[in-house]
């Protein structure tokens, strides 16, 4: 018995030594560290954990001990729940069809151009003139003069002073200096116009519900809506002939086309709906959806452009 005490006795002097050296490198090694940062958080968190590490004298009371502990557990908790709302924002900054999860990053002038292209999308045109960028300013052409549609050049010209007017001030030097404003231009408005006839062909049905229609049409192939006599009846004339520009179907009564009732017909009115407040409009049930397209855009008003989109 007395060998074995004298032999705890020797473990535990052995541990003890053991642990200042630990403790002694330690701090060898944290002032070589505190040298080399100059992190706050740094030194914080390492003397966290020093004290926590420490082991308490006898004498101590174990509720400093916790108190230390749930400190440093309250620390960590903080500091994760602000790394997993980083991880929130930048996981949907990234593409959905992104392969390699990279974010791409996007300078503040090409959001601008983007966003600029979207409008014009959405009140202006669906289409972009070949040859339109880079632009130059037209202070005397009158877009909405006759002359405008005399000849290819001055259709150009007259949609060229037209983009002046669509596109915000601030863009007008990029539009003449920036080589990459066509591109991004052109591809906005691409997408804004995919995703537009997406939403309408989504509820093609309730856009067409007064002329009473088949609700096979909609989803009928494009051989056989060619063949469709309903359908045919509102794009040509009696349904025969060619294609017309005054599409039967613009008129309130398509068998019945009447210069004044062009553009009156209640289809144009829940297509533009559709566009600016988005398909839940048409049903009259708005709350619990995300705001559409024109209600983010803060649209107060619809103009020609809207109607051109819609024809």
């Amino acid at each position: 018995m007395p060998r074995q005490a004298l032999a705890e006795d020797n473990d535990a002097e052995d541990f003890t030594e053991e642990l200042h050296a630990i403790e002694d490198s330690g701090s060898e090694s944290d002032d070589d560290l505190e040298q080399g940062s100059t992190s706050d958080d740094t030194r914080s968190d390492l003397g966290t954990a020093r004290r926590i590490m420490t082991v308490p004298q006898p004498d101590a009371p174990m509720h400093e001990a916790l108190e230390i502990a749930q400190q440093a557990y309250s620390a960590a908790r903080l500091k994760l729940r602000t790394l997993k709302k980083e991880y929130t924002v930048l996981h949907a900054a990234i593409p959905a069809r992104s392969r390699n999860k990279v974010l791409k990053k996007t300078s503040a002038l090409d959001s601008q151009i983007t966003r600029a292209g979207k409008k014009y999308a959405m009140f202006h045109y669906f289409w972009v003139m070949n040859g339109l960028f880079p632009t130059t300013p037209k202070p005397n052409v009158d877009p909405r003069s006759d002359t405008r549609w005399a000849s290819p050049e001055a259709k150009l010209n007259g949609a060229m002073a037209e983009l002046y007017q669509c596109v915000p001030k601030s863009l007008h030097k990029s539009m003449e200096t920036y080589s990459q404003f066509g591109p991004l231009f052109r591809a906005a408005v691409s997408s804004e116009r995919s995703n537009i006839l997406h939403s309408l062909k989504d509820c093609a049905g309730l856009i067409f519900s007064s002329l009473k229609l088949d609700p096979t049409v909609f989803t009928a192939g494009p051989a056989e809506k060619k063949e469709n006599e309903q359908l045919l009846a509102l794009l040509k004339k009696h349904g025969e002939d060619e294609y017309m520009r005054l599409a039967p179907v613009l008129f309130t009564n398509p068998s019945a086309i009447v210069p004044d009732d062009f553009l009156k017909t209640p289809i144009m009115v829940k297509i533009i709906r559709v566009e600016i407040f988005g398909k839940a409009s048409l049903s009259g049930k708005t709350k619990g959806h995300p705001k559409a397209r024109g209600q983010r855009w803060d649209t107060q008003c619809c103009d020609c452009g809207a109607f051109l989109i819609d024809t």
